[in-house]
């Protein structure tokens, strides 16, 4: 490589690192209030799961790639008091007990249950 090309590849490199920490620059400001004070969930790992798992049964959107939402025609009023449904019942306790009962037998052993 020639010192034209040697130069012109450490000038781009530099220019690179410069621009990427540029725009890796947040500043407080940046940040929105609500999740400035936003709180660790509650909810354990197979808990969220569950959750996104019986959204997407209830065929909500966003779960399939969706982009755009009508939340106020009758279809989504429907699918949405689905999820509710399953949310609030039997359901949920069940799909979180299949997910804790999925777990790979290193996480069970880790975990202290018999694997």
């Amino acid at each position: 490589m020639n010192r034209k090309s040697l130069a012109a590849a450490i000038a781009s490199t530099t220019l690179a690192l410069f621009a990427g920490a540029a725009l890796a620059d947040t500043s407080a400001d940046d940040i929105a209030p609500e999740l400035k004070t936003a709180q660790p969930s509650s909810l354990s790992r197979a808990e969220v799961q569950a959750d996104l798992a019986l959204w997407r049964r209830a065929g909500l959107p966003g779960a399939y790639g969706e982009n755009t939402v009508d939340s106020s025609s009758a279809d989504y009023q429907a699918r949405f008091a689905e999820y509710q449904r399953l949310r609030q019942g039997p359901a949920f306790l069940a799909e979180v007990r299949r997910i804790q009962g999925a777990q790979p037998v290193a996480a069970q052993v880790k975990s202290g249950q018999p694997g």
